[in-house]
């Protein structure tokens, strides 16, 4: 009898303590998803929180440049772990291959500096660069997830967790973050639902000093309609740049929100989604393709990069005013603009002389 009753006994508590068990895993799956649902997380993440301190200095100040440097994760020297080894070109629309091309594809230590690094393989402009033609350079990415996933692809360059400031000192941004894209979170988004992660920024001129690259082969950035502010950030007479490239379809409100998560889903493999397919107007850079002089440039002979690339040259009057504003202002700096590719402008330095 007491046997028995014992055994009941035990049988019964562990009774209880699997709906106990069960009972606290509902609870915190609700919790989360009534906090993901109700309230705007705004989690420091980047750098453990130990570089706030650096917020308002400027990029004239060389140990903000100094103290990016040590945050800097240095080259992998592990083999590549990538999901689609077999590709050539990451980039969307043949980028790599016609900034390859404008250096007749030397091998000799080119170098490049990608804002907006994304997770280091998907939408790469430089990844083809590097793998195949030895290229190196730094990657610049704001998410701390995508920079997580970065780091594990290997990459043979230098890797920063910082967002670019759109202003000539250090500062904190907000970055709201989804499972395929993160951008810098605007006013209107103010009190909005979503993942909010505060971003340590830095100066471009303080990152390109702090990786030793004021003399650079190749600039990408996309960072998320940021490109022209942090462009009127350099001091241009202290920096040799030969290429930039810059994302160029940004517009206001939602439709840039928009492009991004299209070209994040074509990358992966995505059918666009309904809403997209319901859009009647063209995209900025879909007008000015349009309105423009189709040429196919072909690749460098020297390399296996998948050819021609289609490029554009769009002229002026099918551009927005954000465009115009860009290519006005690239020009003061003698920069020439050589082609609109997918949604990027590609700009030379004039006259083109490698340093």
């Amino acid at each position: 009898m007491c046997l028995e009753r014992l055994a009941r006994c035990s049988a019964q508590h562990r009774g209880y303590a699997v709906a106990a068990a069960a009972t606290t895993l509902v609870l915190l799956v609700l919790l989360r998803v009534l906090a993901i649902d109700s309230v705007a997380w705004t989690t420091p993440v980047v750098n453990g929180g130990r570089d706030w301190h650096l917020s308002g200095m400027s990029q004239d100040n060389e140990a903000l440049a100094n103290e990016i440097a040590l945050q800097v994760k240095g080259e992998s020297e592990q083999p590549y772990q990538l999901q689609r080894p077999h590709l050539v070109d990451f980039s969307q629309n043949g980028q790599s291959c016609f900034v390859a091309d404008l250096f007749k594809g030397k091998n000799s230590k080119r170098t490049f500096l990608e804002a907006g690094g994304y997770n280091g393989e998907d939408l790469s402009n430089s990844l083809y660069l590097e793998r195949e033609l030895g290229w190196s350079g730094l990657l610049v990415e704001p998410d701390p997830w995508n920079f997580w996933s970065l780091t594990k692809r290997n990459r043979k360059a230098r890797a920063l967790n910082a967002c670019l400031s759109p202003s000539t000192s250090a500062s904190k941004l907000t970055l709201k973050q989804s499972d395929t894209m993160s951008r810098l979170q605007r006013a209107e988004e103010v009190g909005t639902k979503g993942i909010f992660t505060q971003v340590q920024c830095y100066p471009l001129y303080s990152v390109m000093k702090a990786a030793n690259l004021t003399q650079l082969n190749y600039l990408a950035l996309d960072v998320e309609g940021l490109e022209m502010k942090v462009l009127q950030t350099l001091p241009w007479d202290a920096v040799n740049i030969t290429v930039v490239q810059v994302e160029a379809s940004h517009l206001d409100g939602e439709q840039s929100n928009r492009n991004l998560q299209r070209k994040r889903n074509n990358s992966r493999g995505h059918a666009p989604s309904t809403t997209d397919s319901k859009e009647s107007q063209p995209s900025a850079s879909t007008a000015s393709t349009q309105n423009a002089n189709v040429q196919l440039s072909q690749a460098p002979e020297s390399t296996s990069c998948p050819t021609p690339v289609k490029s554009s040259l769009p002229n002026m009057a099918s551009m927005t005013s954000g465009q115009r504003e860009l290519v006005y202002f690239m020009r003061q700096k003698e920069y020439e603009l050589l082609a609109l590719i997918g949604e990027d402008f590609i700009f030379k330095k004039r006259p083109y002389a490698e340093y």
